[in-house]
C-alpha cells in the first residue's frame, strides 16, 4: 500500500513539473497560479477518498 502511495505521488509531482515548465516556457503566471491551486484542490480530494478507503 506504502509502495502504490509512492508511485502515486511521484506520478502527481512530475505532472505538477511538467505543469510548471509549461506555464512558465509561456510565461502566463496567472494561468500557472491558478493551475497549482487546482492541482492542490484535486491531490486534497483524492487524499481524502485515499484515506477513507483505507480507514474503511
Amino acid at each position: 500500500m506504502s509502495l502504490s502511495l509512492v508511485k502515486f505521488f511521484s506520478i502527481l509531482f512530475s505532472f505538477i513539473g511538467v505543469s510548471l515548465e509549461i506555464c512558465f516556457i509561456k510565461g502566463n503566471f496567472y494561468k500557472m497560479n491558478f493551475l497549482f491551486k487546482d492541482i492542490v484542490r484535486q491531490m486534497a480530494i483524492l487524499c481524502r477518498k485515499f484515506n477513507n478507503r483505507s480507514l474503511y
